[in-house]
């Protein structure tokens, strides 16, 4: 399935959430980025779900009501927490991923993509993570298993 194609059927997914729903996922939406229940710390991969997440919902919102404003509020203060973490050391501040290699890797493109961005603080994401999955492809040309390969192709071909 193309790339347009996933993005329509997203977005009528999308049109079918109330406006209030999503207005409350922008504001108080949970990235990983507070300690968790057992007392850790958020991980990569649930903190570039969320931020995505978070910033679908403000596109949306913003979508609907460009009718009466010009521009769009700042970041909430979800979407705030979320982005520095990713800009932290727990975030693209280390070199490896650890546990969903290729989901991670596919949740950072997407947080990317979302946001327009090309650095997350001091880090080209893409530029840092191409060059380290590269590096990571196995002499089959895989990244371990079809799960993980599949999600590496996505990645790279962002």
């Amino acid at each position: 399935m193309k790339s347009r194609t996933i993005k329509r059927l997203a977005a009528l997914i999308l049109l079918a959430v109330a406006p209030a729903t999503l207005s409350a996922c922008a504001k108080g939406g949970s990235t990983s980025s507070s300690s968790n229940e057992s007392g850790g710390g958020g991980t990569l991969t649930m903190t570039s779900a969320g931020v995505a997440s978070l910033f679908v919902c403000r596109d949306q919102l913003a979508a609907a009501d460009r009718d009466h404003r010009v521009g769009l509020d700042p970041f909430s203060p979800a979407l705030q927490r979320g982005l520095a973490w990713l800009e932290g050391p727990s975030g693209l501040g280390f070199t490896s991923i650890s546990g969903h290699y290729g989901y991670t890797l596919y949740g950072i493109e997407r947080v990317g993509l979302a946001s327009g961005f090309k650095y997350f603080g001091k880090h080209d994401w893409y530029r840092r993570l191409a060059s380290n999955v590269l590096a990571q492809q196995s002499k089959d040309g895989s990244w371990g298993t079809p799960v993980d390969t599949s999600f590496a192709l996505l990645f790279l071909a962002r």
